[in-house]
């Protein structure tokens, strides 16, 4: 059958939007330091800000959610995508058995299987729960292959714990301290300390770690996913899985001036595309 193995997935578009205004005072006459126009200055100020708007929607828990005159569209965001409590999830409204209402119900045969999602406790974490999750994702690609992982710095500096010098304390007897024995793995010579980890690369795939702050940090949140990454949360992605889709490229419009000064509203449509989930994982680090 040619045809097996295919499913359509689907996802919400979203509204991004931004809108400013300056005075009179402030474009024509005052003398401000830095900019020559502060309109321009406050146009690209917004453009920036709507960017991270976009950036941290994305990486956030947020269900699908169809629009409605009380609420706006809203598109399935990663960790939502990448946890299973939120396949079949939707905002704000009941759900019915299987999900018949999810505006972006994943099939459970392409979902993020459960070996690829790791929830351990940050001082558990260790290299097997890497190798596990990326053999997980292996079982259902049978690619070895080159991943990004967008992490909050939690999560970096788990990994960076994977090369740094180990003490030995152990006890040579009840009465007696423990020795401590740090081992350094570098010249004498050499003046800097390295203690970094970019690039991970295990038996079934290569990961390249990329720090954010935009990563939603909480235990609960307004999207009925309900995954607690307050402790942590790292994203593994093939990034050619996934797309932004544009029904409206970011946009400046002029607003009516009715005297108070030009405004300027900035506006982007946009929605999260994942071409095929069973490719990613998700690290998640609970309470110890």
């Amino acid at each position: 059958d040619t045809s097996a193995g295919r499913k359509i997935l689907k996802n919400n578009v979203q509204i991004f939007r931004r809108a400013g205004r300056v005075s009179l005072l402030a474009e024509n006459v005052a003398n401000s330091a830095g900019v020559r126009s502060e309109l321009a200055h406050m146009v690209s100020r917004l453009i920036l800000t709507q960017k991270r708007d976009i950036e941290k929607t994305i990486s956030s828990k947020n269900d699908a959610q169809d629009g409605s005159a009380s609420a706006a569209f809203q598109t399935k965001a990663l960790q939502s995508w990448l946890n299973s409590a939120g396949h079949n999830k939707v905002v704000n409204a009941a759900l019915s058995t299987g999900g018949a209402d999810c505006p972006a119900k994943v099939d459970s045969t392409y979902a993020v299987r459960s070996g690829a999602i790791k929830t351990v406790a940050k001082s558990a974490f260790t290299a097997d729960n890497v190798q596990d999750a990326l053999e997980a994702i292996y079982e259902q690609t049978g690619v070895v292959r080159d991943y990004d992982l967008i992490c909050d710095p939690q999560v970096k500096r788990a990994f960076t714990g994977f090369a740094e010098t180990k003490i030995d304390e152990s006890d040579e007897s009840a009465t007696h301290s423990a020795t401590r024995i740090r081992t350094l793995n570098k010249e004498q010579a050499d003046r800097s300390f390295i203690s970094t980890i970019d690039v991970f690369t295990g038996d079934f795939g290569t990961l390249r770690l990329h720090v954010s702050n935009f990563i939603e940090k909480a235990d609960t949140v307004g999207s009925s996913a309900s995954l607690d990454n307050e402790f942590g949360c790292g994203m593994i992605l093939p990034m050619d899985m996934l797309e932004l889709k544009y029904n409206m490229t970011t946009n400046v419009k002029p607003m009516t001036n009715n005297g108070g000064g030009e405004g300027r509203i900035i506006t982007t449509i946009a929605g999260l595309a994942h071409k095929n989930p069973l490719s990613s994982g998700l690290i998640n680090f609970s309470a110890a």
